[in-house]
């Protein structure tokens, strides 16, 4: 029967250790029932949509049991028409019916038309089996209710059973394929496999045993496929940047294509909250029981089971609330990286120069992530810290407002801090990015760098910056010291204020009992929590902050406009993307018509003025004009590239193929460099390698047309890299082609056979009736064009009358291309073909091809790197650090200690409060001591060197290495592994060692809380032991996986910013988003996994903490004389923490061990990168040397290794003699040896037999020596990051007077151009030189290093490759004037025509096959003797 009080809501029963029937079938009967049945109508939505699954057996059996459910519900409906009741008896009994009909429809539903089983289902089968079973207790204790008692132990076994078979997967029975490939393991698996992160196990278990690669990592899922999450971003973005709506558009249009994502951590965040606030009083029952030596065997289960139901709700709760951040902040990156490359794609070319994509894609989304990770964590600590405060409140009453105290003073001095800490961490990223671009830009160069000596200098700039870095990094860590001493001062002083106001305010007349004062600590403890966590926060939020800023300004950058009308009208090369291609054959009567075109540069002034003219289709037309007239300008109009002032553009077709004058080419494959977005025609390619006379070339490289070009082509040869990059746009079939003097750097007779097969009678683009628009400064071809253009110093274009041609030629071009037309029936087919953009190649995006060597120990954890990051660090140094940081963190919880030493001895005795507050000053000043001791100097110095030692082995690694390593993957560990080892890796490991000894006395104190309680520490030792070691070994794999994936990211990004005028000029930006998205979503895997690991890690922790509870309770309660109220309140005072501390500290000590992945990969990297050695045993070398310039080649032999081990010749004994004084011109073919007689001559590639300057063996010559006498114009030439003053002289020498270097640059005539925008202060970018006044510059420098460094031979590689003839002729004179008493070797495609040459050596692959000198009677060339 019902005890009186069961009809009344209660909800304590007061006779007995139970609820009221009347709360019981209310809230646990009526809430549950009542929510299930209102999400009905979402669950009937859902059968709208397409089937997923075939039913199967799993489906017939979950019905089954639901069928057999709604059976036994109805069974105890009838039952309650007879049995006593409440007034809500029969309405809950009526409500569990219906929810039962629900829950089989929902069976049938979820099954059926959805992949993921449903959340809400599981949890309301879970949640109302534990209500089930509280009140079949309930109903056995009434008596007289034991057939409804037995009805609800069955209907609880019923939902345990379907709880279990919707865990079961049901991937076999899904309809489509691609969905059971493409669905993640976490989306096919149960609700609770997913929330307590079952299926995780597996992964951790295989990293630890294997090597894990991205391919064995199961995939994530279809929602986090980057493409559909910028989908959705993409409008809500368009919408929040149109017309200045928010000032804030990237955080609206984030929140709203992610308003899901955000919200729904809401409610598990909620549940954290309530169990962690049930801690307390649970606490204080234990202690009163305990410490009255006397409880019920129902009180005793009772507390177990609420201790069962707290920790094991704080457990699960948190692992699904802050898995749903997790997965979050995956779909925020996810989107933020595609947005900005995206935005890479619209910029213009002067923008993307600027601009810090790299940095903004790898360290501010790491920053923003660090905001992302605390945004829930931010309100809930406000929700805590009422709720704390009002339960504080019931036990110290006005002294709870005193903990506001010290959290006032910490609010104020961090404000302030983080203030700072923002301006700080700003500057610091603003330095960081500034390296990085340096770096970058000497990577893309370091082969002419190191063949002109420069490696010296270029480390110690690169180093400088690195040191300013630092130096101005202090300022942040300085903030930082200040955060945590703040942090601990909020920490430590509120249980003192607290208590010094109860002891000597409002409680010194009724002192507070033991179990009031351990669970008052425990509430001051959780409320101090979220006061902590909230001021703790703060440099996150402004760190995330800023960068979430620099994202939104760098997406606001003002977008390329095209201002070009292309009509209606396609032609008929023209390629669409939207739909399918359609081929036109209607061609417009102008290919381009430009009317009173201008362009004015903010800094050059006018470029362009008043251009009118009209270019009729499928002609050849020619540009050329003086240095630096705007030549680039006109075709980058012609492109869309250049923001004209005033005019139109009219073009046929918007895609047009483009070859520029600096070749853009990827580190592929030469065909797959050629073909790029087009699919392969065979017969279309072979003409096209044909033309541009690259057969021969193929033929000398082992791999062919499968021969990887290198980083920038740093494989090819000059004349190569031009080559290909006109096959690149002969390729696209494109009806208009623009070429930038793409024949500069070719030999006289290539140079004239490539045009004979373009542009002849029967060129191939005359053949296809292609519109050529190019620049040359070669004269003597204008006779093979439609029509001449010159431009003029004053920026305007003239027309120009066609060259006299003989009577042989007298037809015209277009007369010769109508003889010979091509079927109109095969255009179409041909065009057909070629006009469909492959999609993205399967590109394998785990490694770059400088990073996929076996790293077999990388699942280890290397104690070595610990070592090597510290190398640089005084022992004795480290060894007081180490002992203060365990002195700092023993005072962290001494005052807790203090506390029960205090309360056994004498509770009353208020003396001993000064004890208290002695220990928690302390605390303060340790953390300050040990964080100013580590971050002002240790870190300091372990910064500099590791980078120092990363710079040097870079910069003298040899010339082989450097030519198959992606510079990617070099400047990746300049920037994401740099920052790593400088950024997160200093703080994480303070962190890691803090908490190793706070875990340690922790697990003392626990183990202490009872007699029996000793096995604890056994199962604590053993149960951390297995988890770390299971742990560290995959989460660093999968840290290392991230790394290597976030590689080709970056080198995506960088050669797409470089490329972006080819890309848009051939309509490939969805080819190449498409082909980045492929890239970011394979990085995504490792990503995401590395999360749901640590989340893992801190569910397993958490399940420890859950069994150290239950044992702890169960032990004290069931033998109340193994333990005191005292020492049972300290340890499980010390649970509350306990679980939090050793997971935050194996995360972080895991997260130091996989951010160490960032210093193994520098470690490995200069241990195994092959550098220049020179001997040990060389003898001295006179500060003279060479006095002459005398060389002496003598069976010289080199040879260029390929990444596969291939070998291909580059000299073959070579024997030569160059006397001092003499002027020798090099000449050969594109890719003869020429450049590699230089190079061997540097000392930059091995060789055997020998090399002498002035009778001295350069092998027995350091190589830094040699190259620094040796002044060095190399082909490509050398333009670093700075002033005109430092690019003028960026030697290891003193910096010469400005008016020597002025001189210089007046001797080239070039100081008019640099005065007028900005003279040497200018930066190199601002001075706007082309591509003739960059070879100016060099020249002015190479003379300007002759002089100062009185060098004796001067090697020259087709330095005047842009000059046009007059100008080249000039400066030819100037160099000869200049390099008079020196030996010049002067590499050319022709043999020069000045008088001042006195010896021509000829090369063909690789030997010398004649060697001429001039007769002194005749001046002609005659065989050398």
């Amino acid at each position: 029967m019902f005890d009186e009080v069961d009809d009344q809501f209660g909800p304590a029963n007061t006779g007995r250790f139970d609820f009221t029937i009347l709360f019981e079938q209310a809230m646990l009967g009526l809430v549950p029932t009542g929510i299930v049945i209102l999400a009905m109508p979402v669950f009937l939505k859902a059968t709208r949509s397409a089937r997923q699954a075939r039913p199967g057996a799993l489906l017939w059996l979950k019905l089954a049991v639901g069928g057999a459910l709604v059976a036994i519900q109805l069974a105890s409906l009838v039952l309650w028409q007879s049995a006593a009741r409440t007034p809500v008896s029969l309405a809950a009994s009526v409500m569990s019916f219906v929810a039962s009909i629900c829950v089989f429809s929902v069976i049938y539903i979820t099954h059926i038309y959805t992949v993921q089983s449903s959340a809400l289902l599981s949890v309301f089968l879970t949640i109302t089996m534990l209500f089930d079973i509280t009140m079949a207790r309930s109903y056995f204790m009434r008596g007289g209710l034991d057939a409804i008692a037995a009805s609800q132990v069955v209907i609880a076994s019923l939902k345990l059973m379907l709880v279990v078979l919707e865990e079961i997967p049901k991937g076999s029975l899904l309809y489509s394929k691609k969905i059971r490939e493409n669905a993640g393991v976490e989306q096919v698996n149960g609700f609770w496999n997913r929330s307590m992160l079952i299926w995780v196990t597996r992964l951790v278990v295989q990293g630890a045993r294997r090597k894990l690669r991205v391919e064995d990592l199961p995939p994530i899922g279809e929602e986090y496929s980057s493409e559909q999450l910028f989908d959705r971003f993409t409008p809500y973005w368009v919408s929040a940047t149109s017309g200045n709506k928010s000032k804030r558009p990237l955080v609206r249009a984030g929140s709203r294509a992610l308003y899901w994502e955000f919200l729904i951590p809401i409610i598990p965040r909620i549940c954290l909250v309530g169990f962690s606030f049930a801690r307390p009083f649970l606490m204080q029952r234990v202690m009163d029981i305990i410490s009255s030596g006397s409880g019920s065997r129902s009180q005793t289960n009772g507390l177990i089971g609420a201790t069962i139901l707290i920790f094991g709700g704080l457990a699960i709760s948190k692992a699904i609330s802050e898995r749903l951040q997790y997965q979050a902040k995956t779909c925020v990156r996810g989107i933020l990286v595609v947005a900005i490359y995206d935005k890479i794609q619209r910029l213009g070319m002067e923008d993307l120069a600027a601009s810090a994509a790299v940095s903004l894609m790898t360290a501010d989304i790491a920053g923003l992530d660090q905001l992302l990770t605390r945004l829930h964590a931010t309100w809930a600590s406000c929700i805590e810290l009422g709720l704390g405060i009002f339960m504080l409140y019931k036990f110290v009453g006005a002294a709870c407002f005193l903990i506001f105290i010290p959290t006032i003073i910490a609010s104020i001095a961090t404000y302030y801090t983080s203030k700072k800490m923002q301006g700080a961490r700003t500057g610091w990223n603003e330095k960081i990015q500034s390296r990085v671009a340096s770096t970058s830009n000497i990577l893309a160069q370091l082969k002419s760098i190191k063949a002109m000596g420069l490696t010296t200098a270029i480390a110690r700039f690169l180093q400088d910056r690195r040191l300013s870095e630092i130096e101005s990094s202090m300022s942040e860590r300085n903030a930082r010291v200040c955060i945590f001493a703040i942090y601990a001062f909020g920490n430590t002083m509120a249980p003192v204020a607290v208590f010094a106001g109860a002891r000597f305010w409002t409680r010194a007349a009724n002192p507070m009992t033991v179990p009031e004062t351990f669970a008052t600590y425990a509430i001051v403890l959780i409320v101090a929590l979220p006061i902590s966590e909230l001021l703790g926060y703060l440099p996150y939020y402004a760190g995330g902050w800023a960068c979430l800023t620099r994202i939104q300004k760098f997406l606001l950058l003002p977008e390329i406009l095209d201002k070009r009308d292309t009509g209606s009208t396609s032609s008929s090369h023209s390629i669409e993307y939207g739909g399918k291609s359609t081929i036109s054959v209607h061609l417009r009567p102008y290919a381009i018509d430009m009317n009173h075109v201008s362009f004015t540069s903010d800094l050059s002034g006018p470029i362009l003025r008043d251009v009118t003219l009209r270019i009729p289709t499928s002609s050849i037309v020619m540009v050329h004009g003086g240095l630096g007239v705007g030549k680039s300008a006109f075709l980058s109009a012609v492109l869309g590239e250049l923001p004209i002032d005033t005019g139109t553009i009219a073009i046929a077709t918007q895609h047009i193929a483009y070859a520029a004058q600096t070749p853009w080419i990827q580190n592929l494959t030469i065909q797959d460099n050629i073909i790029g977005a087009f699919p392969f025609i065979e017969s279309l390619y072979d003409d096209v390698i044909d033309a541009c006379d690259l057969a021969t070339d193929m033929e000398e490289l082992p791999d062919g047309d499968q021969t990887m070009t290198g980083s920038n082509g740093c494989n090819l040869s000059g004349g190569q890299k031009q080559r290909l990059g006109l096959a690149r746009a002969l390729f696209s079939r494109c009806s208009i082609m623009v070429f930038d003097d793409v024949l500069s750097s070719l030999d006289e007779t290539t140079a004239n056979k490539i045009v004979q097969r373009l542009l002849g009678p029967n060129g191939l683009l005359r053949r296809w009736n292609t519109t050529v628009i190019m620049t040359t400064k070669n004269l003597d071809i204008l006779n093979n064009a439609d029509m001449i253009f010159e431009v003029s110093a004053q920026g305007n274009i003239v027309q120009m009358p066609l060259p006299r041609k003989d009577a042989k030629d007298s037809s015209s071009p277009s007369q010769n291309r109508d003889e010979t037309p091509e079927p109109v029936a095969e255009i179409e087919a041909e065009e057909e073909s070629q006009v469909d953009i492959k999609g993205p190649p399967a590109v394998d995006t785990t490694k770059t091809p400088a990073e996929a060597t076996d790293d077999t120990n990388r699942k280890e954890s290397d104690f070595r790197l610990y070592r090597y990051f510290f190398n640089s660090t005084s022992t004795f140094l480290l060894i007081i650090w180490f002992l203060g940081v365990a002195v700092a963190s023993a005072l962290e919880r001494m005052p807790q200690i203090f506390m029960r030493v205090w309360l056994s001895i004498d509770a009353n005795n208020n003396t001993y409060f000064a004890g208290f507050v002695a220990f928690s000053v302390s605390d303060i000043l340790a953390i300050c001591v040990v964080g100013v001791q580590f971050f002002k100097y240790i870190v300091p110095q372990t910064s500099a060197a590791l980078h120092r030692g990363l710079l040097q082995s870079v910069l003298e690694a040899k010339l082989s290495f450097l030519s198959h390593t992606d510079t990617g993957s070099l400047l990746n560990r300049f920037s994401q592994d740099v920052a790593l080892i400088s950024q997160t890796l200093p703080t994480l490991f303070m962190a890691t060692v803090s908490m190793l000894f706070n875990v340690l006395v922790d697990i003392g104190v626990i183990s202490s809380g009872a007699k029996y309680a000793a096995p604890i520490i056994i199962f604590f030792i053993v149960a951390l032991y297995t988890v770390q070691h299971y742990y560290l070994k995959t989460s660093r794999q999968l840290r290392i996986l991230e790394l290597e994936t976030s590689s080709p990211l970056v080198t995506h990004m960088t050669e797409s910013s470089s490329g972006m005028a080819h890309i848009r000029s051939f309509g490939w930006q969805y080819y190449f988003q498409s082909e980045f998205i492929q890239r970011l979503d394979s990085s995504q895997k490792p990503y995401y996994y590395l999360f749901c690991i640590q989340q893992w890690l801190t569910f397993v922790l958490d399940t420890m903490t859950f069994v150290s509870a239950v044992t702890l309770v169960s032990i004290s309660l069931i033998f109340p004389h193994s333990t005191s109220d005292g020492a049972i309140g300290l340890a499980l005072l010390n649970l509350i923490s306990f679980s939090a501390t050793a997971s935050l500290f194996l995360s972080v000590w895991v997260r130091v061990e996989t951010s160490l992945g960032g210093l193994s990969r520098i470690k490995e990297f200069c241990a195994e990168t092959p550098v220049e050695q020179d001997r040990e045993d060389m003898p001295d070398l006179e500060e003279s040397w060479p006095a002459s310039g005398k060389i002496d080649f003598n069976c010289v032999s080199a040879d260029y290794r390929g990444p596969a081990g291939e070998v291909r010749r580059a000299l073959n004994k070579t024997t030569l003699s160059i006397q001092h004084g003499q002027k020798v011109s090099v000449i050969g073919r594109t890719g003869s040896g020429k450049t590699s007689m230089m190079l061997a001559l540097l000392h930059l590639i091995e060789f055997s037999g020998s090399i002498s300057v002035d009778n001295r063996e350069i092998k027995t010559v350091p190589r830094h020596i040699l190259r620094s006498r040796i002044t060095t114009l190399t082909q490509e030439g050398v333009e670093l990051k700075g002033t005109v003053r430092f690019n003028m002289f960026p030697f290891d020498a003193p910096t010469p007077a400005d008016d020597h270097i002025i001189a210089a640059l007046e001797g080239v005539g070039l100081w008019a151009h640099i005065e007028k925008h900005g003279g040497l202060d200018a930066d190199i970018v601002n001075a706007r030189l082309s591509h003739g006044h960059k070879q100016l510059l060099f020249i002015a420098r190479a003379i300007l290093h002759q002089e100062i460094m009185d060098t004796k031979i001067v090697l020259v590689d087709e330095a005047t490759s842009s000059l046009d003839a007059e100008m080249d002729e000039h400066i030819q004179a100037i160099m000869d004037e200049s390099f008079a008493d020196c030996t010049v070797l002067n590499i050319s495609h022709r043999r020069g025509t000045s008088d001042k040459i006195d010896l021509s050596i000829g090369l063909s692959t690789g030997e010398v096959v004649e060697v001429l000198r001039r007769s002194s009677r005749s001046g002609v060339w005659v065989p050398a003797e």
